[in-house]
């Protein structure tokens, strides 16, 4: 455990100077004396290519060491290396089931990518239950595309009963957060107004937001909509939105979102 500790000192500079290749050194020696963390750690290192040379191969061999020991981080990040073919042979089955090891651990990252991978059918058989079921395990600990898509399996009726407000309720919960898929879905149930109010306004709001994260749909129904609706109205929307990114990003300040490795593209209904 010194060892590892070390390396934390030196990767963070904490009493030392920082120094990432020192860092690099002292995983090493807790790793070969089988340190699940340092090994974690130097997979990440190797995969980065910070403190040592960029090397998917070794990335993916002390991720495997460290998941193999039950490091449900590394179980993640090496259900994304299978995924993705690098450092190791590409294997969906193999990303499919570290996933899995991970997402029973608590990983909320992990339970999006197994749920993808069931909406998908990439590596499992698709199901749509088991995907609702880990999108829901990811979306009650925060992650916000595993709420838009909860909201789709929701508004579609797979995996689980057909039930517009709930897939609305998800939807909103995303779009609230920035999710860009679930203001646009958002957006609809306010022109078609299903089991929520029928308002343009509204909805051409979230187009606004949607569109401006680059959501092509939404930029379309965004023109669309537009003709349909007054100026004022117009100006109304206008003046939600601008209000609305202050809100979130007031909220934000401080709190910045990690970016984890996804499976799947966020669906919509």
């Amino acid at each position: 455990m010194r060892l590892y500790n070390e390396g934390v000192r030196h990767f963070q500079g904490d009493g030392v100077p920082r120094n990432a290749a020192d860092a690099a050194k002292f995983f090493r020696q807790a790793a070969d004396l089988g340190n699940p963390g340092a090994k974690h750690n130097l997979g990440v290192m190797y995969l980065t290519g910070n403190g040592v040379t960029n090397d998917a191969v070794q990335a993916a061999h002390w991720l495997a060491q460290a998941a193999e020991q039950g490091l449900a981080e590394a179980q993640f990040k090496l259900a994304s290396l299978c995924a993705a073919g690098l450092g190791v042979t590409q294997d969906m089955k193999s990303a499919a089931q570290w996933a899995r090891k991970a997402a029973e651990q608590g990983h909320s990252d992990a339970a999006y990518n197994l749920a993808a991978l069931y909406a998908s059918g990439n590596g499992v058989e698709q199901d749509f239950a088991q995907a609702a079921h880990w999108y829901r395990q990811a979306a009650d600990k925060g992650n916000i595309s595993a709420q838009s898509n909860l909201g789709v399996l929701y508004a579609r009726g797979q995996g689980v009963p057909q039930d517009a407000k709930e897939a609305i309720a998800w939807f909103r919960k995303a779009a609230e957060q920035g999710h860009p898929f679930a203001q646009y879905n958002l957006a609809r149930s306010h022109v078609e107004g299903k089991a929520v109010a029928k308002d343009l306004v509204e909805a051409y709001k979230w187009l606004i937001l949607a569109s401006d994260q680059g959501d092509r749909d939404a930029r379309k129904d965004r023109i669309e909509l537009g003709l349909q609706i007054t100026a004022s109205d117009i100006a109304e929307a206008i003046r939600r939105a601008h209000a609305f990114s202050a809100r979130l990003k007031a909220s934000l300040t401080n709190s910045p979102a990690s970016t984890p490795t996804s499976l799947s593209a966020t669906a919509r209904p």
